[in-house]
């Protein structure tokens, strides 16, 4: 009876498996650096409201009007169970988005009509009064008469 040596097939096996982690880690790391680390960070953390302040930071102090203005954020917060997708200008003016702590860019004058302002995909609707239930972002919204409020419903 003959006895096979394996070991070659084995060696050549763990090889194609090392090659194949070591592609999928240059992968990653080629997307990580390409589009930013925050795809990763948003999947790998709960609550990401540092990430998202100095997000907020960033564009504010590298003028970016759209990046602080318009371009959406996700801020989320493992222990209150909340996600919020909305522009880090809305963080800044509404009340009860201010405990996160994104400030006011005094840099960024924004100029975004009511009907464009969002939060989780609702938007703003012009209203003669404050309502219950709802989001004033009035002080971030432009063109409002006086006496209007932007209201967004609250999910």
């Amino acid at each position: 009876m003959r006895v096979v040596n394996k070991k070659a097939q084995a060696m050549s096996t763990n090889t194609i498996i090392l090659l194949i982690l070591g592609l999928i880690i240059l992968v990653a790391l080629i997307y990580g650096f390409y589009t930013g680390w925050g795809a990763f960070q948003a999947s790998v953390g709960k609550t990401n409201v540092d990430s998202v302040v100095e997000q907020c930071k960033t564009s504010c102090t590298l003028n970016e009007k759209f990046g602080y203005c318009s371009n959406d954020v996700e801020l989320r917060v493992q222990e209150e169970e909340l996600k919020l997708v909305t522009s880090c200008g809305v963080l800044s003016v509404v009340p009860e988005f201010k405990r996160y702590g994104v400030t006011p860019c005094a840099k960024i004058q924004c100029s975004v009509p009511c009907e464009s302002i969002r939060v989780n995909e609702l938007t703003g609707v012009v209203a003669d009064a404050m309502t219950e239930g709802y989001y004033d972002v009035s002080a971030f919204a432009s063109g409002l008469a006086d006496g209007k409020y932007c209201l967004i419903p609250r999910a």
